[in-house]
């Protein structure tokens, strides 16, 4: 059990220094390596200014400031910060002792498979960053707390864990679904 400061201080030590890091030492190399295909007269000391300067599109491709590969930790580190503040003030809270347990309830009654797909179609319909939901992770976050921080919740998904491997598998399947029929017009088939 962490206090809310030592469990900052430990995403900072885990999370944000590894990506300023990389951002810093590891981004700018790779992406003027890349740029120098397409263009010869490229100097490095230059790309380096105009890296750190030019954040108007964050995949990169302009040879402007990109987390690149190091967007998974960008974003881990928003939704661990995040999902920390909402645990810590609201479920280790009065208001939390009480939500708590609707919560466990409902995610092993048998509407449990409407809630957790509805809370997946859910956070789609949120603006998403570089392509992903983080409103989708901060959910699955939080569930996991939920989830992890009683054993006896644990025990009565492990009694019915076919019931939940056969949840995930139509769920999954219904992802695939919705993505190739419903948003078809935004699939890149190449991203899978």
């Amino acid at each position: 059990k962490m206090s809310l400061k030592d469990y900052l201080q430990e995403r900072i030590k885990r999370l944000l220094i590894p990506i300023i890091f990389g951002i810093i030492v590891i981004v700018p190399p790779q992406n003027t390596a890349r740029l120098c295909r397409e263009e010869s007269n490229l100097n490095y000391f230059e790309h380096l200014k105009f890296f750190f300067t030019n954040a108007r599109d964050f995949t990169g491709f302009d040879g402007g400031f990109t987390p690149a590969h190091l967007w998974f930790i960008a974003y881990l580190f928003v939704v661990s910060i995040v999902g920390g503040f909402i645990i810590s003030k609201i479920f280790k809270s009065r208001i939390g002792e009480n939500l708590l347990p609707l919560i466990k309830n409902a995610l092993l009654s048998r509407f449990s498979i409407p809630i957790l797909l509805l809370l997946g179609f859910t956070s789609d319909i949120f603006p998403s960053i570089i392509g992903k939901s983080i409103i989708g992770c901060l959910t699955i976050f939080i569930l996991g707390y939920i989830i992890y921080q009683d054993h006896a919740f644990i025990d009565k998904i492990k009694e019915h864990r076919f019931k939940f491997l056969s949840t995930f598998v139509f769920a999954g399947l219904s992802g695939v679904i919705y993505t190739l029929s419903l948003r078809g017009e935004n699939l890149n088939i190449l991203s899978w």
